[in-house]
């Protein structure tokens, strides 16, 4: 991820004032933004400096841009606009979502109740049916492209991000009048030399892992959808995660897991769909993503229980109604940490005024002492605030650390409170605490 850069108050295009850098990949970088005239926010997505004038990335960007206006309505992250400027070249402006990533919540919480699970994945499975209708396959199907929509926001959702190596599969019969997309645009396939992995490796169906593209299809996000699930609700996989014994399984046609194996009391009819939709062979998985939704549509019927309260409604709960002193809310955003003259990178999940939970590759020790580097909310200034680690989780891979801020310096606090009560109470003006508020209303 490197050093965060300031772009804090840069135009993309003549519309959007960028407020802070949101995310940091190998293929995009990801703006928080506002609209100049209406003030809306929104996220825009721009090829990292370096891939500007790649002509396959430009022309990736071009197609997510396609497909997300061609799978408008589906469940999938709105596209509100495109263009192309000076400073950044091709944009994507997508819209605003609050909330967090289901890996966050994974690695943070640890495997997720079946009453929680459930109706994200229908809500899932529905999405990507409605997509393999428009004959879309998504092929980055993970948890890390699932958002999780705060409560705040109205009903919660299960949104789907990250149309990057997406493809749209032409019938046969197909006859190329679409006003609104262009099948003239040269496919992710095309696009890709033959034995070029597209996709997140631990959740690739095995067509995917031999990168034999003409089979890639409908088939492998319903693979990918099953390792999800199993993952969700197990904290692990159904097959090693070892490159070369997860070969050596395909090799020798081992089947996965079985999902009751790894979580006792799973329903039967639950086991069973997991169990065909991460069967090796294609043909051994089910017919479609529609009847895949359909059939988990009549399993959380079956299992209604009482109703239960928003997955995320604890993170997001208002003042005295937890028992935490401090509010937490939701906040992406890369953070570079400096461990005795080390750096490494992460990306916070949610924070408060004290303090930060943190997502990251490497286990730090309760006690120890760094230094965070981040843009701050609202206003986007990077700053660097000194640490203590409270606690580590590890999860698969990935390590949850909560933080808690050593000394921070008066402005920051203030920012920080700021943030938290505007996602509290959106009516506050910008820079205004709940305090402010209440003061003036005496």
């Amino acid at each position: 991820m490197g050093e965060i850069r300031r772009i804090e108050g840069t135009l993309v295009g003549d519309s959007y004032r960028v407020r802070r850098l949101r995310a940091k990949g190998g293929m995009s970088d990801i703006f928080d933004a506002s609209h100049r005239e209406s003030g809306r926010r929104v996220a825009i997505k721009v090829l990292p400096q370096d891939k500007i004038r790649h002509s396959e990335y430009l022309a990736r960007l071009e197609r997510e841009g396609s497909l997300l206006r061609l799978a408008a309505g589906s469940g999938s992250v709105a596209l509100l606009d495109s263009g192309e400027c000076q400073t950044y070249g091709p944009y994507l402006v997508m819209e605003y979502l609050v909330g967090r990533p289901l890996d966050g919540i994974l690695i943070s919480e640890g495997p997720m109740l079946l009453d929680d699970a459930l109706p994200i994945f229908v809500e899932v499975a529905g999405c990507l049916a409605r997509l393999h209708e428009l004959r879309i396959v998504h092929r980055d199907i993970k948890p890390a492209n699932v958002f999780i929509t705060a409560p705040t926001e109205g009903a919660q959702r299960a949104v789907l991000l990250d149309f990057g190596v997406s493809t749209r599969l032409a019938a046969p019969d197909e006859a190329h009048d679409d006003p609104d997309f262009d099948y003239f645009a040269p496919s992710v396939d095309r696009l890709t030399s033959r034995g070029e992995l597209l996709g997140t490796i631990e959740y690739m169906s095995p067509e995917q892992i031999m990168a034999m593209h003409d089979e890639v299809g409908f088939e492998s996000d319903i693979f990918s959808l099953g390792v999800m699930m199993f993952e969700l609700l197990s904290g692990d996989l159904p097959y090693g995660v070892d490159w070369a014994h997860r070969l050596q399984n395909l090799h020798d046609s081992v089947a996965p897991r079985r999902i009751d194996q790894a979580v006792p009391g799973v329903p039967h009819e639950l086991a069973e769909l997991v169990a065909e939709m991460i069967a090796n062979r294609r043909g051994d998985r089910p017919s479609s993503m529609r009847s895949v939704h359909d059939r988990l549509t009549r399993i959380a019927t079956g299992l209604a229980r009482e109703p239960r309260r928003p997955l995320l409604e604890a993170w997001f709960a208002a003042k005295g109604s937890n028992d935490r002193k401090y509010n937490r809310v939701s906040y992406a955003a890369p953070v570079r940490m400096m461990v005795n003259g080390r750096g490494f990178d992460g990306r916070s999940e949610d924070i408060s005024e004290r303090g930060m939970l943190l997502i990251t590759r490497f286990r730090l020790m309760p006690g120890e002492r760094l230094s965070v580097r981040f843009a701050l909310p609202l206003d986007g200034w990077v700053t660097q605030i000194d640490a203590m680690v409270r606690w580590c989780r590890e999860g698969r891979e990935r390590v949850a650390v909560g933080l808690l801020w050593v000394d921070p310096p008066a402005e920051v606090t203030l920012a920080l409170r700021s943030y938290v009560d505007l996602i509290h109470d959106p009516e506050l003006p910008a820079g205004a605490t709940q305090l402010d508020a209440e003061n003036a209303s005496r």
